[in-house]
């Protein structure tokens, strides 16, 4: 914690300040931009099925640095596609720390942060983005570019402006600017809460995923009962032959999927074995749902597998 109490001292102190437009070292010489012929392409590329991303304190990169390596390295479970953010302030503030001139004690942990930079933007890397010199200069908000806390919250709120189908996150140890960013509307946590977060925001988004796959299949399955409410009656055996093909491919899939899973083990992880009956087989894909299923086809795609349960294995009518 004492450098996070250093670096924010010498934020206060203004003794860290640059102008926007100051490159200071390797980092902040480097064409961060894609080339414009490239843009278009290389921007649907990098943010495709993007949800959430999260910018990155200088204290982070000082303090953390195999946090921050694994955090864009490896897959946090439950947790889509993400992205880290590097405000251009803090390109600036590592640079100036490699070389000493603020905080002596630091220069050898800002030697390796700036390492790892370099090595993910001079490679391009989808999962490392560094904000520009050219998005820092643009004022929002009214926010300050004299204070390097405002620039690394405008980064927040540019990235917010720039990716609405993304959740932002500030991940820092400072809590002063962690209150700044919740005030501001921009969600924050420190490194020891981040990925607990990341892994309650995931499951917050896809409830309400679900709820809203959820409402749209009852909607439909409301408009089908008011506009053909004698189908069953009409239509006596429909029913028991869908119930009947359906259960052939669903038993199919169950058990081709549970032995790509498990393996020979697949029959003693089942829920239900077999012979199933098609409530069985429903039972079996909403228990496994997350653990087989929820990787090869979208999560919302259980809220079907309930609307099927309901209307064919309880006895609700169509």
């Amino acid at each position: 914690m004492q450098i996070v109490e250093d670096l924010h001292v010498a934020r206060v102190q203004k003794r860290m300040v640059l102008p926007v437009v100051q490159t200071c070292g390797e980092l902040t010489s480097m064409e961060i931009d894609l080339p414009e012929q490239d843009l278009n392409i290389s921007a649907e590329a990098f943010t495709s099925g993007l949800n959430v991303l999260v910018v990155i304190d200088t204290n982070i990169m000082i303090s953390h640095l195999e946090f921050v390596r694994s955090l864009k390295c490896e897959d946090i479970p439950g947790v889509g596609r993400l992205a880290l953010i590097i405000p251009w302030v803090v390109l600036q503030e590592l640079d100036n720390l490699k070389k000493g001139r603020m905080l002596q004690h630091v220069r050898d942990k800002a030697i390796p942060a700036v390492q790892f930079i370099y090595m993910c933007l001079k490679n391009q890397d989808s999962k490392l983005w560094g904000q520009s010199m050219q998005l820092a200069s643009q004022k929002i908000y009214g926010l300050s570019d004299e204070n390097n806390d405002d620039r690394v919250l405008q980064c927040c709120l540019q990235y917010q402006n720039l990716f609405p189908q993304a959740v932002v996150i500030l991940c820092t140890d400072d809590k002063n600017l962690c209150n700044k960013a919740t005030v501001s509307e921009v969600k924050a946590f420190c490194k020891a809460d981040l990925v607990t977060a990341l892994q309650n925001l995931n499951v917050n988004m896809q409830q309400n995923c679900i709820e809203l796959q959820q409402s749209k299949c009852d909607t439909e399955l409301k408009k089908t009962a008011r506009g053909d409410s004698s189908l069953t009656a009409r239509c006596p055996d429909i029913l028991p032959d869908l119930e009947k093909n359906l259960g052939e491919a669903l038993s199919c899939i169950l058990e081709t999927e549970m032995k790509i899973a498990f393996g020979n083990l697949w029959m003693e992880i089942l829920y239900l074995k077999p012979p199933w009956t098609l409530a069985n087989l429903l039972k079996c894909y909403r228990k496994h749902w997350v653990a087989v299923f929820g990787y090869i086809v979208p999560r919302s795609l259980l809220s079907t597998i309930e609307c099927l349960y309901r209307y064919l294995c309880t006895g609700k009518n169509l």
